[in-house]
């Protein structure tokens, strides 16, 4: 395939969600919702279905007229892949921690660490407001929104649409993992944690080739942003926002992040040794 392809592609699927985002903004301004956390939650939803997951489902349909579903290899899994996938991103928790506390005090132009604070406050203050749901009933809708709807619906927009856009380009797939991973944490918008984001787009990238199955990242996806959310709930209050804003500590000792990454290493040469693709 040419390059040409490949832009042709990219453009369609750009298309389609700007389709999801004009149907999300239509649907909103029809929505009688007073509070701020409710529409919160429901634009989440929202955003999460109509501009993350149906234009990944409806691009590939479209364009190729076969199952999405079977195509991304949602239709079978191995209990292996997926056991450790989730060890793996488990036991890369304190090595993610070091990456993010890395990336947090690199050293960088002052202008751009000013705008990079500021668009973290932002996204703290707006993921604080998010969080702020209390009972059993608010957890479970959160933990399914924050943990599984997004996991599902990033990973076929990233690991399903756009891999399959790559694939279209002479470029193997290593480059391919790296400039999905960028692609992905570019999007988040928060340069102070665009190291850490960039390694886990482009590991969860790898756990799909190695695992041949989209649902391997999507649980990866998922294990971290619920690990993310338990640590968060864990702080108290306005201890939990200072935390998110400021990382320029390590949260767990050097050794402990050593084994870390000795383990992870592991666990990944073990993947790379039961590829399935």
């Amino acid at each position: 395939m040419q390059n040409r392809s490949f832009w042709k592609e990219i453009w369609l699927l750009l298309i389609c969600i700007f389709m999801g985002i004009g149907i999300m903004t239509t649907v909103l301004s029809f929505l009688p919702i007073r509070s701020d956390v409710v529409r919160m939650h429901v634009t989440q939803w929202l955003q999460t279905i109509l501009v993350m997951l149906a234009p990944a489902l409806f691009w590939y349909r479209m364009r190729f007229g076969k199952n999405p579903f079977r195509t991304f290899c949602l239709m079978t899994c191995r209990w292996k892949h997926l056991l450790l996938t989730l060890v793996l991103m488990v036991v890369s928790v304190p090595a993610m921690d070091m990456l993010t506390v890395f990336n947090y005090t690199m050293p960088m132009p002052e202008a751009l660490r000013t705008l990079a604070m500021q668009m973290r406050t932002e996204n703290i203050v707006a993921v604080s407001k998010l969080l702020s749901v209390g009972g059993l009933g608010g957890m479970i809708e959160l933990v399914m929104l924050m943990a599984v709807a997004t996991a599902i619906a990033e990973e076929t927009l990233f690991r399903g649409a756009l891999v399959k856009c790559f694939e279209l380009t002479r470029l193997n797939r290593h480059w391919t993992a790296i400039l999905v991973g960028m692609i992905f944490s570019i999007v988040h918008f928060d340069p102070l944690g665009f190291i850490p984001r960039w390694v886990l787009g482009t590991l969860f990238c790898y756990i799909l080739f190695w695992t041949g199955t989209l649902w391997a990242p999507i649980l990866a996806h998922a294990t971290n942003n619920a690990v993310a959310l338990a640590q968060y709930e864990m702080s108290a209050g306005e201890a939990s926002v200072e935390n998110l804003l400021n990382q320029s500590k390590l949260t767990f000792s050097w050794p402990v992040i050593v084994a870390s990454v000795v383990m992870s290493a592991i666990i990944i040469l073990l993947m790379c040794r039961n590829k399935k693709l």
